[in-house]
């Protein structure tokens, strides 16, 4: 059910591009995907396995460390700025390398 993302975003008014669901599950992926929420797979949590296979492949983005995660979410300004400037898409597909994208749109909080 996409019920938890629909209330968040009617009691903040976010937009579904302004939301990262991270999760390690299948069930998240899908209300995510639902939602047209882009989504983390949160795979320090799974190691190596099949289902780490599909997440990887399914989510948005990837994140080995959550250290990596938090590099993802609070990179430095300029990076969202150069990224955006330069025509960065608003999602991303398969794992984040940290080499400075990020999504195309500055989150709300940086506005």
């Amino acid at each position: 059910s996409t019920y938890p993302l629909e209330q968040i975003m009617k009691k903040y008014g976010f937009a579904p591009e302004e939301l990262l669901v991270v999760d390690d599950m299948k069930p998240a992926y899908e209300m995510a995907h639902k939602a047209g929420v882009p989504i983390a797979f949160a795979a320090w949590s799974r190691g190596s396995s099949e289902l780490a296979d599909e997440m990887r492949a399914l989510c948005n983005f990837s994140f080995d460390f959550p250290g990596e995660l938090e590099q993802f979410l609070f990179q430095d300004l300029t990076d969202i700025i150069r990224a955006r400037s330069q025509g960065g898409e608003l999602f991303g597909k398969g794992k984040h390398q940290g080499d400075g994208t990020q999504p195309g749109g500055l989150p709300r909080i940086l506005r």
